[in-house]
């Protein structure tokens, strides 16, 4: 079989309906399979059966399929962190890429949780800074207080700032404890000859604010005429009738763009959770906000262990949190 290759998630999605288009229920293991294998999804992407599975019931068929055999092997912050300390130790050092991606899909943290690769990387900063107990502690006293916890409470809430958020050096402990040191801001570059982590320092953060555009989009949108070029502003819809009112009251604005989504239980909120794991799938250090009203995108942002996700009521309100960080 001839192999292609996709460049963008938004091509994916094409090729995806493409590929697809004729079927009248869910395709099997094997044409799923096969459509990973076509276009070398697994090499280039790290997509699975199981991720295509999901788009596949998203895209084409609106979410109308439940998994009944999916059970999620962490189920707490705590979990997690049993799970960490069971393959790795206390390690002195950050182990391989290989090692850290065999425990995301081991433990499937990624499609569960939303776990990524670097927010792996940013909790092994704590732990070999020697705050695994503390974290631990943290996560006891959360799953006694509230049992439907996350895995990704991040130990940021709890005053202590992991090290690949933003640029200069940071100490924002919530109390002045011995265990608290300042680190220097910073995230990791992978060494393809050696499989090892490098730290590097980031020197700048990009931006980008998504809309819920089927969300009080009135209030939403307050701020946008005085958001910089520097900031990007993404919304999306699945009325076109509120698309076209946006469109052209931002079309002078290379910054703001908007999306129309197919109306489904969820579109808006999935295309938005979407489009936010392809940003940081590219770019682990860019920083997101998303503008809406809907409780859903709160708890979603609270499941990211370095606390990047900032939500608000309007694209004003996360612009003023944005330049506080």
């Amino acid at each position: 079989m001839e192999q292609c290759h996709i460049k963008s998630f938004n091509e994916y999605c094409n090729v995806l309906k493409q590929y697809f288009i004729d079927i009248e229920k869910m395709p099997s293991g094997k044409e799923i399979k096969d459509f990973i294998s076509k276009y070398n999804l697994n090499a280039d992407w790290k997509i699975n059966s199981n991720d295509v599975w999901e788009d596949i019931n998203l895209y084409i068929f609106d979410g109308q399929y439940e998994r009944s055999d999916r059970k999620k092997k962490i189920k707490s912050y705590k979990g997690y962190l049993d799970a960490l300390k069971t393959e790795f130790g206390i390690p002195k050092s950050i182990p391989v890429q290989e090692e850290i991606l065999d425990f995301i899909s081991k433990y499937n943290l990624e499609k569960d949780w939303g776990i990524t690769e670097s927010e792996i990387l940013q909790d092994f900063d704590s732990i070999i800074a020697g705050r695994y107990d503390d974290m631990y502690k943290d996560a006891i006293q959360d799953e006694k207080k509230d049992v439907r916890k996350n895995v990704q409470q991040s130990y940021v809430s709890k005053g202590v700032t992991n090290s690949n958020i933003h640029t200069n050096s940071v100490c924002t402990p919530k109390e002045k404890t011995s265990i608290i040191q300042c680190i220097p801001k910073c995230c990791y570059s992978y060494d393809k000859n050696t499989g090892a982590y490098n730290k590097r320092i980031n020197k700048g953060t990009k931006k980008t604010i998504m809309v819920d555009g089927d969300n009080h989009i009135h209030e939403a949108e307050k701020g946008i005429e005085h958001t910089p070029k520097s900031i990007e502003v993404r919304a999306i819809f699945s009325q076109p009738g509120a698309q076209k009112n946006f469109d052209k009251k931002y079309e002078k604005r290379p910054n703001v763009s908007s999306k129309l989504v197919k109306p489904g239980n969820q579109a808006v909120d999935n295309q938005i959770k979407t489009e936010i794991g392809q940003i940081l799938k590219e770019d682990p250090e860019h920083e997101i906000a998303i503008v809406s009203r809907d409780k859903g995108f709160v708890d979603y942002a609270k499941r990211k262990p370095d606390n990047s996700i900032i939500t608000g009521k309007s694209v004003q309100e996360v612009k003023n949190k944005m330049n506080k960080r």
